[in-house]
């Protein structure tokens, strides 16, 4: 960690978990990909990837920006402790889903004029 840390690239590898059947571009989507506080801000991006006839991983084609990290998921879980304090919660688990701002969205706000 620390200062060196920070300015290094960070790739990580997820699948899309769920989009809005009425406006996949235009609404927020998860992504599974051990997203955690800190990420938001970064960019999610698709990388063409396949596997030809003989078993080989293939990678190539065009990037395509997918969207802004905009939140993460956690989970918080209640524990019995004792009859005086009932409920204790245990620090949270990051579940690694990611709440993804869509490309048309960034796009569209990048191009607003501010008010005036």
């Amino acid at each position: 960690m620390g200062a060196g840390f920070q300015v290094r690239a960070l790739l990580r590898q997820g699948v899309i978990a769920w989009v809005s059947p009425d406006q996949p571009a235009a609404k927020p989507f998860l992504v599974d990909a051990n997203i955690f506080p800190g990420n938001s801000g970064g960019p999610v991006l698709f990388l063409p990837t396949g596997i030809d006839p003989q078993g080989h991983m293939l990678t190539g084609g065009s990037v395509k920006f997918l969207g802004l990290v905009s939140q993460t998921r956690t989970q918080s879980t209640l524990i019995a402790t004792s009859k005086s304090q009932p409920q204790q919660s245990l620090p949270l688990n990051f579940l690694g889903i990611g709440v993804i701002e869509p490309a048309q969205r960034v796009r569209e706000l990048v191009l607003t004029p501010p008010p005036d």
